[in-house]
């Protein structure tokens, strides 16, 4: 059985699945093999469960009218997803970028979800098996998708936007992540512009940040392939944004086509986030989404995963960024934790991976940018931290506390309850992995 007969059997409304654990019945099981699992092992499992057919790479099931044997099962499940979204044919968004792309995400869905029946990606499923799982999930009920794309090493995006054939392309910045994966900056943005390179081929349009420096100028490489649209503190932006405030919530100035501003008080922590807005505001002008609306869903919007989320307790201001954390984003959000006026700024923060060779140097960079704002404590969680604070002039006046892992700095809790500032803001910030959200549940609800 062939991709394309498999389609034909489960239709335009298919139930995929990856999880043998969980398989429907009449659904499609996608056996995934990976470094520490192999989904063939539970083709059986599933076919018992009720999956109606399967996608393997066992060659003894061969016979078995229920499955379709395939080289690679993920390349598998994107030619499915390829063929499901070019038979809905609706129009596709796709997001990428170094910080916000998942803001971003939620903040375009947000606003066309003020016109539209709208599919996004649920949280940041936005890898090779979450972007095709994603496009699976379209209906006909559905007027328009917007799917996040991530990627760690080259050539991941130009896979993602072959899958997603998307006919907007939205690249949010271009930072120092991944580099473990992409080797240099330039490498991720050679990668990230592989969303770029495709709409450029296919005649859809490019959407940009004018002042994101990276950005505009992967734009102005490819300008004479497609139709470019800017948005940010430009006059030539589409959506245009001035005098981000801080209180501490984000508010500012918006311009939509030109028209005199209007200025917007959001629920996000951050004028780095302001940019975020632009692009959901743009992107709604562009699918004709009225100014009322648009200005409606991005100030409702309430951030979701720990991300730029403010939380008051005790009379102190949570800053809870614990999503994710780069070199560009952990500095973004240190200036706007010391830009909060009124607050003693507390930074709680935990190690980046992926850096690769240059992991040690910018995370003494971050160590500096502590000491170098006077931010008065500090509590560092996670061993490249500390080596890079060894690495540190200890002439200065922060104060910090070091933990190797999250679970002492939970055991610990209460003492560094103690410790902060009655009017303290506390940013909490570190990559997923250390899962410093944890730590942001036990501030609120400690003594």
């Amino acid at each position: 059985m062939t991709i394309e007969e498999l389609y034909q059997h489960v239709g335009d409304a298919p139930v995929v699945t990856t999880d043998s654990r969980r398989v429907p019945s009449g659904s499609l099981f996608v056996a995934i093999r990976g470094e520490r699992f192999d989904g063939n092992r539970y083709v059986d499992d599933a076919l018992r469960a009720g999956a109606a057919f399967v996608i393997t790479d066992c060659e003894d099931k061969a016979d078995d009218p229920r499955c379709c044997v395939v080289g690679d099962t993920i390349a598998a499940l994107k030619a499915l997803a390829r063929l499901h979204r070019k038979a809905i044919g609706l129009p596709i968004i796709g997001i990428t970028g170094t910080n916000g792309k998942t803001t971003t995400k939620e903040l375009v869905a947000a606003v066309l979800a003020e016109k539209y029946c709208v599919l996004a990606t649920e949280g940041n499923l936005n890898n090779d098996i979450g972007v095709p799982l994603t496009l699976l999930r379209l209906r006909r009920e559905h007027e328009v998708g917007v799917i996040e794309m991530g990627a760690s090493h080259p050539g991941d995006i130009a896979t993602l936007a072959e899958t997603a054939c998307p006919d907007i392309a939205v690249i949010t910045n271009v930072g120092c992540a991944h580099i473990q994966g992409f080797g240099s900056l330039e490498g991720v943005a050679k990668t990230k512009g592989e969303l770029y390179d495709f709409v450029g081929r296919e005649g859809g349009t490019m959407v940009g940040c004018s002042d994101e420096e990276t950005v505009a100028q992967l734009l102005h490489d490819r300008e004479q392939r497609a139709s470019v649209v800017w948005y940010g503190s430009g006059a030539d932006s589409r959506a245009r944004g001035e005098h981000p405030r801080l209180t501490p919530l984000l508010s500012f100035d918006i311009s939509l086509d030109g028209d005199a501003p209007t200025t917007i008080g959001t629920q996000m922590a951050g004028a780095y986030n302001m940019n975020n807005y632009l692009a959901a505001a743009t992107i709604g002008l562009m699918m004709h989404v009225d100014k009322p609306s648009i200005i409606h869903a991005l100030e409702a919007y309430t951030p979701r995963l720990g991300r730029s989320q403010v939380v008051e307790t005790r009379g102190r201001l949570l800053i809870i960024d614990a999503y994710n954390a780069n070199p560009s984003s952990m500095r973004v959000a240190m200036d706007n934790l010391c830009a909060i006026e009124g607050r003693t700024p507390v930074a709680i923060i935990g190690d980046m991976r992926e850096l690769g060779s240059v992991s040690h140097e910018e995370h003494r960079r971050v160590i500096q940018q502590l000491i170098d704002r006077q931010i008065p404590m500090a509590v560092l969680v996670g061993k490249e931290l500390q080596i890079a604070l060894k690495d540190t002039d200890t002439n200065h006046t922060t104060h910090f506390l070091t933990y190797d892992e999250t679970q002492l700095l939970a055991d610990d809790i209460d003492r560094v309850i103690r410790l902060l500032p009655n009017d303290a803001a506390v940013l909490v910030k570190a990559s997923r992995g250390l899962r410093l959200d944890n730590i942001a549940t036990l501030l609120i609800n400690g003594d």
